[in-house]
């Protein structure tokens, strides 16, 4: 099933069966996929995801591996190790009727069967589409930290025909925790045996998780352990068993060695985790400009976020993750842009260097590098650090050629939006500005007096902490802040700890580093907020965007851009402009305004899922 990738291969042997570094390297980057959600490397250009499954704080994504030829499943672990190390438990239930010795963890068996039948759908329908004939369509599983475990049950599920219409002949886990007791490592052994398949449970140096629970709670590892001793890419294939686990592997650093978090993120040389960063892959035009895409670039509805002032694409996470959850995500992709002299992008210190203009044209450079304003071709940009040296696949013809990219633009970003809209109307399927101004009035120029006891604590604030506290103040609303989190703002908040949502949004701002000062130099950000200042929509690019359909959002308790700027540009744009009749007018498309009563300026952020099924509708013309 699997192809060389031309490394230098290092063989092992576990359970009877013959694999190699390159197998396991794959297997652990579509591992990763699952924390990137839609945003793969390139070197994974050919798996496609054709279904992303959430509940609550879990995650499996389910697709189709082109170069292999095999639809996969990967479950995602935990969002960080410390809320896994939190949350590990030592209680043990029985699913199997025909093996009631068998045990494993209940917290585990609880989170795979909270996926387990949106996997199952989901897996149905792929097969439907790629192995329509087949009556077992081939398949793998993945998953790293918990995910490996729910890995490693969802392979005994398939294996002993609790899942039937598929032939799994590998599961990979990589950093799984001990996952039953020593009677459910010899069912696993004797229903994977039974089918012919085989098992990579892989742990790296000192990874802590896999100590986990300890051997005195009753638990051990299902058999087929191969330890990455160090950092190199060899492994050792161990003489563990279904009674026993190999003390010459990960237990050579036990009891008391085995405290690794940094191994337990770092698997083969790939990045794993939430914090194993960079967890997906970005990518840089010629001018140096950073972006990240998610999804399909060839998917039906594609769009292009752009950010504020000093926040980095990183600030997409929350609308990302509600557009997930709104709906199929396979019809849609975005791509993420950092702004000259933020995040990764280059930073230049000359101050002509920075202008709105001069971000748009950054726009086009990225939209023509994914080759979204030219033919594409789906086989084009299939490279990666692991496949540079295989043949290309074939992945079909050259696509039609895709002209138009719905663009979102927040703050500044809605500026650079206007700007690159206003130049390239023809290259605009839609246009979603959310919180910006198009400084038509000198009013547009001058924030809420509410901005300014703010400002005066941002210029005074010395410690992450303080700048946290005027961060939070600055960008949501009073009433938002006062009511209780989100189950999916929890998840999406990560390791933020705080009671209530005030605090939890400081702690988020503190451990993300968001505050722009920490990010960027302050010579750069001044730079930017001049840029932002001295721009103005023409009234030559107000005629171009009167003819697109555009979507305008604010929220009313915004300190940052006035809402009565959000009002004004609406009514510029959807009006016919004096002296102009019906019949010289240029074509016009639909305009609409959102106001949020309870937002402010983040809306991206506090408002994300009302924003995101607005977004999937004024996409689709159905708002």
């Amino acid at each position: 099933m699997w192809q060389p990738l031309g490394l230098a291969l290092a063989l092992a042997s576990v359970a009877g069966a013959q694999t190699d570094v390159s197998s396991l390297v794959r297997a652990a980057l579509v591992a990763e996929a699952s924390y990137c959600a839609t945003t793969l490397p390139p070197s994974l250009e050919a798996i496609n995801i054709s279904a992303i499954i959430e509940v609550q704080h879990e995650r499996a994504i389910v697709g189709y591996d082109a170069q292999n030829h095999s639809l996969f499943v990967s479950f995602r672990g935990t969002s960080n190790v410390e809320n896994w190390l939190e949350n590990v438990d030592g209680f043990k239930t029985s699913p199997y009727e025909d093996d009631s010795d068998a045990a494993v963890m209940e917290g585990m068996s609880d989170w795979y069967h909270d996926l387990k039948g949106g996997v199952v759908e989901a897996l149905a329908k792929a097969k439907d589409t790629h192995f329509p004939t087949t009556a077992l369509a081939p398949l793998y599983a993945t998953g790293h930290s918990a995910g490996g475990a729910c890995a490693t049950l969802f392979g005994v599920d398939v294996w002993r025909g609790n899942v039937s219409g598929y032939a799994l002949t590998d599961a990979f886990s990589f950093g799984s925790p001990r996952l039953g007791n020593a009677a459910f490592a010899a069912y696993f052994e004797k229903v994977r045996d039974a089918a012919g398949a085989r098992s990579y449970r892989v742990t790296h140096a000192e990874d802590v998780i896999p100590h986990l629970p300890q051997r005195l709670l009753n638990f051990l590892h299902v058999p087929g352990e191969l330890w990455q001793a160090n950092d190199t890419l060899a492994v050792v294939a161990c003489s563990d068993s279904a009674s026993a686990e190999d003390p010459n592997c990960s237990d050579a650093c036990a009891p008391l060695g085995c405290t690794s978090k940094a191994d337990h993120l770092r698997y083969l040389g790939v990045p794993l985790g939430k914090h194993g960063a960079p967890v997906c892959e970005t990518l840089k035009t010629s001018a140096g400009i950073n972006y990240v895409i998610h999804g399909d670039k060839h998917a039906a509805v594609c769009a292009i976020f752009l950010q504020g002032v000093a926040a980095s694409l990183d600030n997409n996470r929350f609308l990302l993750a509600a557009l997930r959850r709104a709906g199929d995500v396979s019809d849609v992709c975005v791509v993420a842009v950092d702004a000259v002299g933020i995040g990764g992008s280059v930073a230049p210190l000359d101050a002509r260097e920075y202008s709105v203009a001069r971000s748009a044209r950054d726009v086009r450079d990225v939209l023509e590098t994914v080759n979204w304003l030219r033919a594409v071709s789906a086989r084009s940009a299939y490279v990666g650090a692991y496949e540079a040296t295989q043949p290309r696949p074939d992945l079909g013809p050259t696509r039609p050629r895709r002209s138009r990219a719905h663009v979102v633009g927040h703050s500044m970003g809605g500026m650079v939006a206007m700007e690159f809209a206003a130049s390239h109307p023809d290259r605009v399927a839609s246009l979603a500005l959310l919180s910006t101004t198009a400084h038509r009035r000198a009013l547009d120029y001058v924030p809420r007096a509410a901005a300014v006891p703010n400002g005066l604590r941002l210029l005074r604030a010395r410690s992450p902490a303080d700048r946290a506290r005027v961060d939070v103040a600055f960008h949501f609303s009073r009433h938002f802040l006062s009511a209780p989190v989100s189950d999916a703002e929890r998840e999406d908040l990560g390791g933020a700890t705080g009671s209530d949502r005030k605090r939890r949004w400081r702690e988020f701002y503190v451990a993300e580093g968001n505050d722009a000062s920490e990010r960027q130099d302050p010579r750069v950000l001044r730079h930017q907020v001049r840029a932002a200042c001295r721009w103005r929509l023409g009234r030559r690019g107000l005629e171009r965007l009167r003819g697109l359909r555009v979507l305008v959002a604010h929220g009313r308790e915004d300190v940052v851009v006035r809402p009565s700027s959000a009002r004004h540009l609406y009514r510029a744009l959807a009006e016919d402009p004096p002296g102009c009749c019906a019949a010289a007018a240029a074509p016009r498309g639909d305009k609409h305004l959102l106001v949020l009563a309870d937002a402010a300026h983040m809306v991206t952020s506090s408002h994300a899922p009302r924003l995101a099924a607005t977004l999937r509708a004024f996409w689709a013309g159905t708002y």
